[in-house]
Formats: C-alpha cells, structure tokens, sequence
C-alpha cells in the first residue's frame, strides 16, 4: 500500500500534464488501511473537501465517525434499551453500560497508542481488544445484521462481482449510508473523464465506480495498483476476461503497476488512440465486443524510491515517550527481484509477476544506500524490508555498505533455512542494524515439507534450521518463523512435530518468534492446478469462475483428517496464546492470529523484539514464573463497582455470571462447586482489595480437585490482576 502523501502528489501530477479531469477511488476498510498506515492526522478529517478529486482520505473519516463520542454513545443508548428488562449476557457490555464514560474516555486515547510504536505489546493489545469490543457493540446495535471488525471493516463476501452489481448501491452495502452523505458529494462536485479506483476491488470503491458511472455515463474508470503481497488481479486474468458483469462498470484493469501504464492509458485516450498500443492492460473492447488483454511489456524499470512507503509523522518533535510512525521506513530492498526459489507449491506469491526476473531492472545498491542515508538524515532510523527472500550475499553486500557509511539504522528482511552462513556472517548483520529476521519454516514435518517443495530435501536438515537460528540468535538477531497447518496429507503428528521444534527453540532462545497460518489454497499455486496430485478431494471457486475476483479459493479433505477447519482453526487459536501470548484472556473477543496480524502490519514486531520501548510491569508469585501484568482495558473495573456496592462484598451470584464464565472456556461442562465459587469469591475480594496472593489462591482453588487447571487458572487471574494495575493508574 502506497503512502498518503505519494498518491497525493501522484494524482495531482497526473490530471496536471494531461489536464484530463480525474477521480480517484480508495477503499474503505479496517482502521489505518488495516494499520499498515498508522496515522493520527488521518483521524483528525472532520469532512471531505469537495474541492479535491480524491477519495483518498474516506476511510480516515469513516473511522474518525466511529471513534466519536457522539456515534458510541448513541450505541450505547441502543444497547442499554436492549437490556433493560433482561439481564445482561455479556460481561463486557455489563461492563460499558456501568461505566459508560469511562468506556468512551479509552476509546478516545487508542488511537495516539496505536500510532506511538513505543507502545508495548500487551498495551497495543489492550487496545485491539476494547476496539474489537466497540465493533462487536456497532454489530449488535446500529449496524445489525452487518459485521464490522477492526482489521478490515464491514465483514464482506467481494469475490463476486455480481453481488457488488446487486448490492453496492443498496443499503445490503453497509458502507452505503457512509458513501451517500460523504463520499458521493464529492464525486458530484467534480466532473471528470476518468476514474481510477485504487488497491483490490472493494464493495465500497466499486459503488463509487457505479455512482461515477450513474453521474457520467462517458467516464472511462480504470483499476490500478491491485497487487499486494498475497493478492493480485494479475493472477486470475483467465476468470477477468469472463466477467462481463465487472466490465459492466469498469473499463479496464492495469495489470502490471511498475511501468508507466497510467500515463499511457491517459495518453491514449487523450489522443483518441486505441487501448491495443498500451501494454500491461486488460480492457473491454467496444469495437470487438470483448475482453481484450494487450502485451505485457518486455521489460520494466524497478525504482527503488518510489517503492519505499513514507508515513506521515503523527506526534510534535518535542513529544517525550513516543516512536513516531514516520521514523519507520518500509519497501522492497531489492524490487527487481523475485524470489530465488519459486518452487513452493502452496505459494502464489510469484505468480503475480507475469515475467521473468532477466525483465527487471533496478538501481544499483550504491544509489539505494544514498537513498537511505538521506532518509536517515530525514529522520527515519527503522526500517521494514519485505523481499520475498533475500540471499545470504546480498544480505552481506548490503550490511558491509551500511557499516561502511556508519549509518545507525535498524532494520527487518525476510530470507530462507537455506541461505550460507556462519557466526561472522551473523555478527555482521547484526552490526549493520539487523534485528528481525522472518525466515519461513512451515513445518518442522520432513514430509510435509517434501510435499510442499519448501527446500532442496537432499541437504536439508533439522539441525541445519536450529544451528541457523542459534547463530542468529546469539548475535542478537530475533529470528521469527511462520508455519503453515492444515497442508494436504499432514496430520496430528505433523503438527505436533513442529510445534515440538518451535517449543524447543522458544526455550533456548528467548527473542524467537513464530505464528500459526491456515493452509488458503491461493489460484496461482499448484496445489490449485494439480489438486489430485495433493489429495485434495475438491477444489471450488467461492463464486461461479464469471464472477471471480479473489485469490483464495475452497478446497477440502475427508473431515476425519486432522486438516478439519474447526480443529485447525482451535490449534491455531491455543498454540499462539500458549507460546507467544499466555496473558491473553481466554475469554478475549481478538483471536490471537488476528492480533498477531495487526502487529505485523504496524511494523510493532521489529519494535518488540529489538527496543525495550517501555517496560513491562511484573510480579512475583511463589510457585509460579513471573506473570507480566496484562491492562486488559476499563472493563473489570466498572464490573466490580456494580459487584461490590455492599461491605465491598462480592457476591456468590457475580461469581456464576464472571468467574464461572471463565473457567468455562476451559470446560465448557465444568461447574464450579459452592467451595470453588465462595474461594472464587475470595480471590475477587482480594484483589479488590490490592492484595496479590496469586499462587496461595490458585492452589487453594485447585486442591482436591483435578477438573481446574492450574494454568487455566492463572490466565483467567492475569484478567483480574489488571483490577490492581487500573487503581494504580488512576
């Protein structure tokens, strides 16, 4: 995703030399574009300016609408009217209709934490989850039956361009309301020739297409700058060139968003000319009656400065305690180059460039460390470097530069188990400011990775991986590892074999990190095209082929096998809780992937993992490991106020609708006895009260019978302690 302040001055440069009347389209989705774009002024929009032609700003003031007091208080209202003959069923809404104020005043400081990469990790997820609240309050009330969630907004089925035709100008659009009173105006007040709708296709940037084309009939209305990481138009040009009913709106799609294909789309049609003369183009033809796909052009110049993404700055110089977002610095290294493997068969990453590297061209790697020194001048001291997999030589090429230019930088790449190095080499990385390495394990399984094409299995070993991660580890370098579940023929001992591994590394080397991906079957990869080959009993499009816009489609295995969603779906919930975020509540409404995902896509890991940004709070419990203090929002707060109104008592009866709740996620048939609920009762009373005797509670709580766990238990505790931690901070 491109910066804010690039696209700007991109569409303002276009419509200048061309002078063609333009609009621009940009979607509107989770809060920052999924946080990838954590900005404060971004917030701050009170309205569209309808003196501009760019929608570019539509989901900044979309989240700035939510955010207010004025929309969550008539939420709240709506909220309390449901509950006011019958009780309450969720404790968190307990919770906001007790305090209602207090729930308003933390929404309202979330999003200078978000934006402060400073933030520590269980304060960012403090705020994911009370946002996750917030959104589950819009669900239920004002947006009922839609779905809004902080990662991506409404929660939509857009891989049918028939249901975008059906339901975009509809109020089935929950963006529609939105859309009517903000973004529509705009495309009223400035005529325009063209259109380009920016970044995938969406519910919303399609709807605006539909108004564009509603307003004026001639526009021509372009997609462009579709490719993402995981995502691209370019990889289903055999469905695009179906899907009539797409075309219906739109005019054409650039495929390819390196070249200057913008410019030539603008040039052909400001000269009357044929969209056959330009290339990387897939358009209908008027003439033909047809879909038409031109030429993809022989070669393309990579620039690597106009791939790094710049983040406005969000916080005053002056301000103390803060990581400006504007620090961080993220791109491709090496944009004109693709992954030196290519051979994965789950992975579609590469499909989306439709040549061969020998077609790319780029800067030399003396202009892009004068690229970055200027940066470092400028500020920005963090950097984020997403190449699929960089090579052991370019890595030292690149630290030996850096060293040499003694600029202080830190940065983050991605690489392979099968690069060549040795401690020297990872000392010298370590030197130049790397910090997080993201090497891709998938499986610790031999079969299964032979079955997914992951390495040359011929030199490939377990001891190879761990001597890797030792020697990085030891220079200081924090190596994360993603894994993949549910991969055709894997099963429980598969995956009990990797996380055996990841166990094992996490206690030897305490900066090593991993997350849990579900096995998406991506079109372009060849679990797709040869699905017999894998096992793969179906494979379906979530769509008829006519209609298809995604990447991803539906695929499944006999549901005795482990690889069952429902099942993969609980592996990948309690292995990341378990290893990487014990202090997360049990009962939290963020899943652990979800969470995982977001600190990615705020660039927080490479903040985590290098800089005690701020330090966490601790305690020690006898018999127990330290147990660092999770501030799990306002929430238990305002519960206890309303649970303790007599003699600071709380009673036996709280306890079925708190306590008891939680214990049940570990049991769903477990019923706490009256012992297990009168030392509940203590416990709650204790910690009200200040006092911390955790280990003596949870024994007391456990003792004599085998049903609670222990660790189990301290979960749900960490929940309360937060009771503690919220007096001192007030």
């Amino acid at each position: 995703m491109k910066q804010l302040i690039k696209q700007v001055r991109q569409e303002y440069t276009f419509s200048e030399v061309m002078r063609i009347k333009e609009l621009h389209f940009h979607a509107i989705q989770g809060l920052f574009r999924e946080f990838f774009e954590p900005s404060l002024k971004e917030l701050k929009i009170k309205s569209l300016d309808l003196n501009t032609n760019s929608l570019i700003h539509a989901n900044g003031l979309f989240w700035n609408k939510l955010l207010s007091r004025k929309k969550i208080r008539s939420a709240i209202e709506l909220l309390a009217d449901k509950y006011k003959d019958i009780p309450c069923d969720k404790i968190y809404y307990a919770a906001i209709l007790e305090k209602p104020d207090l729930f308003i005043k933390f929404i309202e400081s979330i999003p200078e934490k978000i934006a402060n990469h400073a933030t520590d990790e269980q304060s960012f997820f403090n705020c994911i989850e009370t946002l996750s609240i917030l959104c589950k309050l819009y669900s239920d009330t004002l947006f009922s039956p839609h779905e809004l969630t902080v990662q991506d907004g409404f929660f939509i089925d857009e891989t049918s361009s028939l249901t975008l035709l059906k339901t975009g100008l509809t109020k089935e659009n929950p963006y529609f309301d939105f859309l009517v009173s903000e973004c529509f105006p705009v495309i009223a007040a400035n005529p325009a020739e063209i259109a380009w709708i920016h970044g995938p296709i969406r519910i919303s940037t399609f709807a605006m297409a539909m108004k564009a084309k509603e307003l004026y009939p001639e526009i021509k209305i372009f997609v462009t700058r579709h490719s993402s990481e995981y995502y691209s138009l370019n990889k289903i040009t055999d469905f695009l060139k179906l899907n009539t009913t797409l075309f219906s709106v739109i005019d054409g799609i650039i495929l390819v968003d390196y070249a200057d294909t913008e410019q030539a789309v603008k040039n052909a049609l400001s000269n009357e000319e044929s969209l056959k003369t330009v290339n990387n183009l897939l358009y209908f033809d008027n003439i033909e009656g047809c879909i038409v796909q031109t030429e993809y052009a022989k070669s393309f110049y990579m620039s690597f400065e106009e791939n790094l993404e710049i983040r406005p700055s969000s916080f005053p110089e002056d301000r103390t305690g803060v990581i400006d977002p504007s620090e961080l610095v993220s791109g491709k290294l090496f944009p004109e180059k693709i992954c030196p493997w290519r051979k994965c068969t789950f992975c579609g990453i590469n499909k989306k460039y439709p040549f061969s590297e020998g077609c790319l061209q780029g800067d030399p790697l003396d202009h892009k460390i004068d690229v970055i020194e200027n940066l470092v001048h400028q500020g920005k001291k963090y950097f984020w470097f997403y190449d699929e997999a960089l090579t052991a030589d370019e890595l030292i090429e690149f630290s030996k530069k850096i060293i040499a230019r003694r600029l202080e930088i830190i940065y983050h790449v991605r690489t392979r188990f099968d690069i060549v190095c040795d401690r020297n080499t990872c000392h010298l990385l370590a030197q130049s400011g790397l910090r997080e390495i993201r090497i891709g394990l998938e499986s610790a399984s031999y079969d299964v990775l032979k079955a997914m094409n992951k390495y040359d299995m011929n030199s490939y070993s377990l001891e190879q991986i761990s001597d890797v991660i030792a020697m990085l580890s030891e220079a200081g370098i924090s190596v994360h590892c993603p894994t993949i579940i549910g991969f055709p023929g894997s099963n429980k001992e598969h995956i009990e074999e990797t996380f055996n591994f990841i166990s094992s590394q996490m206690e030897k080397h305490p900066n090593f990190s991993f997350n849990v991906n579900i096995l998406q079957l991506d079109v372009a990869s060849e679990l797709f095209h040869s699905p017999e080959k894998f096992g793969l009993s179906s494979v379906a499009l979530p769509t008829d082929p006519k209609y298809f816009l995604g990447n991803i489609v539906f695929h499944s295995i006999d549901e005795s096998n482990t690889n069952h969603t429902n099942y993969l779906l609980y592996v990948q919930r309690e292995i990341m809780r378990e290893f990487l975020y014990p202090w997360m509540p049990i009962s939290a409404l963020t899943p652990p992937h979800i969470f995982y995902r977001l600190v990615e896509s705020a660039r927080n890991t490479l903040f985590y993992r290098s800089i005690s940004a701020s330090k966490k709070r601790e305690f020690k419990t006898n018999g127990f490991k330290k147990l660092t203090l999770s501030p799990y929002a306002f929430l238990f707060e305002s519960v206890f106020l309303s649970c303790s109104k007599k003699n600071g008592k709380i009673s036996v009866k709280c306890i079925d609708s708190i306590v008891g709740t939680w214990y049940n996620f570990s049991s769903p048939t477990l019923e706490l006895s009256t012992k297990h609920k009168a030392l509940a009762c203590k416990v709650l009373g204790k910690f009200h009260n200040g006092t911390r005797l955790v280990s003596e509670v949870v024994q007391e709580l456990c003792s004599g019978d085998s049903s609670l766990s222990e660790k189990v238990i301290m979960a749900n505790i960490n929940q309360l302690i937060c009771l503690s931690f919220l007096k001192e901070e007030s």
